[in-house]
């Protein structure tokens, strides 16, 4: 089942505001599940396992009300059991179909009685209104994998105020940038009303709508129309786009791709959420927004309107799955026949156990998942509504997961204030699972943080929250103090993810709450509350409106300079919040307010300090190249132009006794410096280098020859060296903060065994800071740690591949920012560069293969075009060839001249 809602704010918010305290909202007594309730508990098991394989295909609630209308047993022993199931007149349904989508499937659809609304192969995806009682004819399809009931779309609801709340205002008139150049779009439900906002003015009359996809027609509320008007409002001079989100799931991920690519859209921004999308992993939604942001869009999403724990709203509780040691088995069942009942899970609190979860405000639909990945779930979990005397069941989810199914159970009438809400481990034969029940805005009274979910939570969005402009000057228009606060309705993080969009666990063999990977969610903050003239959003309230602030200072940030990098425009974005809430970073505002005007007038990080930049001597933008002789310790250096040796540069001889551990530029003149270190003493010394000649040699710190160098990359972004050392023999990690030649802090890092290595530092996510890059060969696993400084942040699974497979190097293919990897297969010489846009995999490149007589010997920018090279190394013969590359692909290859005998490159 699919419903979907946009983040407008509803004022029945007001009526479930309460106190929270240690994730109980409020008190309530708790209730032992009825012998009653049991009885009816069990028919409804009853009924769900004697389900045909072609039933199983179908949705529990679409079963029972077929089987309502044929006067099925259940609902005699289930006298108040509801489906929720909306039937026309002509006993047709609307359902959303996965399938293999080919013409014969379309063609029996409409051969059953049917009418095909839309369908994206693509997605496996047809949405259809159907007879309900041919449901079961269309299911024995062996094309057909699941049968749902489709979405029914919920709305939760002059210049705005946030234009001065966000200084864009002061930035237009200060900096003379009004958004010209770029191209913002919105997703919602319509655009109803656009032509009277037109009329008077407070929208332009070209606005680029995806053809089809205005949303008019449908009886919607034309809140795209009023996210329209803000993003005007901000950046009165960019170009506007929009496009439906409410057709279907698979439509709005269409929608988001073509925005990008026939729309040309720079800025997306959304605000709308299907209850169906996965939270523990990216589904097709999310997967569409990391596609526009590796392309280049920056994409902002409402967090969302269901509360958060601070404020006493939550309508989430998520953890592990607890068996309380209750059974929905009755003295009345046999033990020894018993195969349909389950356990209970017990929610924990305070105190005691809670077998049932009470809702505190209407929750117009309640949704349970489980970590499992979607389409490949064997654990069954069950969810039922009961009343609060937990005598009466109103509603059970009961689908089946048998392997192929998704984690999903949704009750589609939703829950009523005092109801009661209950999962059930089906058979007790699920295996533990972390859980995320969610009552969708109506307050739980054991509830907990983490309700962002689905593509609001996608890597590449910028998740927003929302405040009230009104809470600093009292109802006058004036800029955001940082004393605000974000509003009670507004949803909370982080999203803790544990599977990639495969289905592959992100950490393998730990799904429960202490496994995953934990992102900070919601990313920042922006204004509600504010004027539109669009009917029904004369002041518009919730994450809908608070989203397209912050997606209209993008659109002014690109105006500025049209080419930042979605990866610079967060770093921007969120370096220059105004903090609210929690110091510095925290799961309700995420960074803190959007600014505008600090925002415009930050500089762009430099890029990242890889390889390319490392290797410049003589700061000409272009790598030289170091060579040493092994045998009796002579340095030498090339002064490269591009691919052309213009000098060679002799520096002092240095016994073989030294190695030269890395080069990187210790004191920020932008020339590079040599980090020589002497094993069997610990000593270690830089060479300051002006140009090609060695200035001074500074003395740092011994360090035990246990310990080695494992690289030197600037991780504070203060544009100077730092070093990362490695102790392989307990797995220790130190980072000394470099000051030029000076040590200025020892940062300890987590310790790291069991096999993995470090194999290259680079700057992933384009935030100017270095990451780390570790691999283990054993497994071919591959991990990036996000730094932050001296801090991991984050620890990002990108594959396993193969053990034959090494890394040779990472350096800046495509002119992005970010560090790419180069992988060179050992047996068959076979080369790939992997694309990364920050810690995704975009695309895998391969090159010609090379002989193994053939060693790459430095990825580095030899020709000043902001893009890595490659230098090959034959040791047998001394030769040498840079490969010139033009982003992924060898644009040339041209030698440089053989070095025989001992002479290696550095």
């Amino acid at each position: 089942m699919n419903r979907l809602i946009s983040f407008t704010a509803v004022s029945a918010f007001a009526l479930i505001l309460a106190s929270a305290t240690f994730g109980t909202t409020a008190v309530a007594q708790e209730r032992v599940l009825s012998d009653s309730a049991k009885r009816q508990i069990e028919a409804v098991m009853q009924e769900k396992a004697s389900r045909t394989p072609v039933q199983r295909k179908i949705s529990s609630h679409l079963l029972y009300e077929m089987k309502r209308q044929r006067g099925h047993a259940m609902f005699q022993a289930v006298p108040a059991l509801r489906s929720g199931v909306k039937v026309d007149r002509a006993g047709r349904t609307m359902v959303d179909i996965k399938a293999e989508v080919t013409e014969g499937l379309l063609r029996r659809i409409e051969q059953l009685g049917g009418s095909v609304v839309n369908s994206f192969p693509q997605f496996q995806a047809v949405r259809a209104s159907m007879p309900l009682m041919q449901l079961e004819a269309l299911a024995g399809s062996s094309q057909v994998m699941s049968v749902r009931p489709a979405a029914r779309a919920m709305t939760n609801k002059n210049t705005s105020e946030g234009d001065i709340a966000h200084g864009a205002a002061l930035a237009r008139l200060g900096l003379s940038i009004d958004g010209t150049g770029a191209k913002v779009c919105v997703l919602s439900d319509s655009v109803d009303h656009l032509a009277s906002v037109q009329a008077t003015g407070d929208l332009p009359a070209d606005i680029d709508i995806l053809l089809g996809q205005d949303g008019l027609g449908l009886g919607l509320t034309g809140e795209g129309t009023a996210m329209l008007e803000i993003v005007h409002d901000l950046a009165p001079g960019a170009e506007l786009g929009f496009a439906t989100a409410f057709a279907s799931p698979a439509s709005f991920a269409q929608n988001i791709l073509d925005l990008r690519s026939v729309a040309g859209c720079d800025v997306i921004v959304d605000d709308v959420i299907w209850f169906n999308e996965p939270v523990f992993q990216d589904g097709i939604i999310a997967q569409a927004v990391d596609t526009v942001v590796a392309d280049g869009a920056v994409y902002f999403s409402s967090a969302g309107n269901f509360g958060n724990l601070n404020d006493g709203t939550s309508s989430v509780w998520e953890g592990d799955y607890a068996d309380s040691g209750e059974s929905t088995a009755g003295d009345f069942v046999d033990p020894d026949s018993n195969t349909t009942s389950g356990r209970i899970h017990d929610f924990g609190a305070l105190v005691g156990t809670n077998t049932s979860n009470q809702v505190l405000g209407l929750a117009p639909v309640v949704t349970l998942q489980w970590s499992d990945p979607f389409g490949a779930s064997a654990n069954d979990y069950d969810l039922c509504v009961l009343n609060d005397a937990m005598t009466l069941v109103f509603e059970c989810s009961t689908n089946s997961q048998t392997g192929t199914e998704d984690p999903f159970e949704f009750l589609f009438a939703g829950a009523f204030p005092n109801d009661r809400l209950v999962v059930i481990n089906r058979g007790n034969t699920a295996a533990p699972r972390y859980l995320h029940m969610n009552a969708i805005g109506g307050a739980l009274t054991i509830a907990t943080a983490g309700q962002t979910w689905g593509h609001s939570a996608a890597k590449g969005a910028f998740s927003v929250a929302a405040v009230d402009w009104a809470q600093t000057c009292g109802g006058v228009p004036c800029a955001f103090a940082g004393t605000e606060s974000v509003e009670g309705f507004s949803s909370d993080g982080p999203r803790r993810v544990f599977f990639n969009p495969d289905g592959t666990e992100i950490t393998l063999g730990d799904v429960s709450a202490t496994g995953g990977e934990l992102r900070q969610k919601p990313d920042i903050a922006a204004a509600d509350g504010v004027s539109t003239a669009t009917p029904g959003f004369g002041t518009f309230f919730g994450t809908s409106a608070a989203a397209p602030h912050a997606a209209a200072i993008a659109g002014l940030m690109l105006s500025q300079d049209p080419l930042l990098t979605p990866a610079q425009i967060r770093d921007m974005l969120t370096t220059t919040a105004l903090d609210i809430e929690g110091l510095g970073v925290d799961r309700d505002s995420g960074f803190g307010i959007a600014d505008a005007f600090a925002a415009l007038g930050a500089t762009p990080p430099p890029p990242g300090t890889g390889p390319a930049v490392a290797l410049d001597f003589n700061a000409d933008s272009m790598a030289d190249i170091v060579w040493r002789n092994t045998s009796n310790g002579a340095t030498v250096m090339w002064q490269m132009n591009g691919f052309v040796m213009q000098a060679a540069q002799p520096l002092d001889p240095v016994p073989t006794a030294w190695k030269v551990e890395d080069i990187g530029d210790f004191d920020g003149d932008g020339k590079a410096d040599i980090l020589w270190r002497k094993p069997s003493t610990g000593a270690n010394v830089i060479w300051q280098m002006d140009g090609f000649t060695m200035v001074a040699a500074a003395q740092i710190q011994n360090v035990g020859s246990d310990w080695t160098v494992a690289g030197v990359a600037d991780f504070d972004g203060d544009g100077k060296a730092d070093i990362l050392w490695r102790k392989p023999s307990t797995g220790a990690n130190v980072i000394w903060q470099m000051d030029g030649f000076t040590l200025v802090a020892a940062a300890q890092i987590d310790p790291v065994g069991g096999g993995w290595a470090i194999k290259g530092l680079g700057d992933f996510n384009g935030d100017g800071r270095s990451d780390i890059l570790w691999r283990k060969s054993s497994t071919g696993a591959t991990v990036v740690w996000q730094m932050d400084g001296f801090t991991r942040v984050a620890g990002a699974s990108i594959g396993n591949v193969g053990g034959a497979w090494k890394v040779e190097g990472l350096g800046d293919f495509d002119g992005g920012g970010q560090a790419d990897i180069l992988w060179r297969n050992s047996s068959t010489g076979k080369i790939v560069i992997w694309q990364m846009n920050g810690f995704t995999l975009v695309a895998a490149a391969p090159l010609e293969s090379v002989s193994s007589s053939w060693l790459v010997a430095r990825v580095a920018d030899y020709n000043g075009g902001g893009q890595s090279d490659i230098l090959w190394n034959k040791p047998s013969t001394g030769a040498n060839v840079v490969w010139q590359m033009s982003g992924l692909t060898r644009a040339a290859g041209q030698s440089i001249g053989s070095v025989t005998g001992s002479w290696r490159v550095q």
